[in-house]
């Protein structure tokens, strides 16, 4: 799953995003703390390959998550070649896991 939130007077920041991206949706709820909050994913295996992948590929991050993106795409990967319905794989994936930052 690939995840962008902010506050939700910023929805159109991630219309603007799922737009040209073409791929994904946005859900705009309520936190814990009462203030509203926008959330734009995309969960689809073929969007995440396809589309999400290749943009950050192209425009790196250029902060932290740089490293937790390419930890993000060797688990996507797997996904993608079912690695994750045998028991070494979702082993493999918790590893991956543990090494992003939350």
């Amino acid at each position: 799953m690939f995840t962008i939130q902010l506050r939700a007077d910023d929805v159109s920041v991630l219309e603007q995003i799922k737009d040209y991206l073409k791929c994904g949706n946005i859900n705009v709820y309520e936190r814990k703390n009462g203030q509203r909050a926008a959330c734009y994913r995309v969960g689809r295996k073929k969007d995440l390959v396809n589309i999400i992948i290749p943009f950050f590929e192209r425009y790196p991050l250029r902060a932290k998550k740089q490293q937790d993106f390419y930890i993000w795409k060797i688990v996507v990967g797997m996904i993608d070649n079912d690695y994750h319905l045998c028991d070494d794989g979702v082993k493999k994936i918790l590893e991956f896991k543990k090494m992003m930052n939350n």
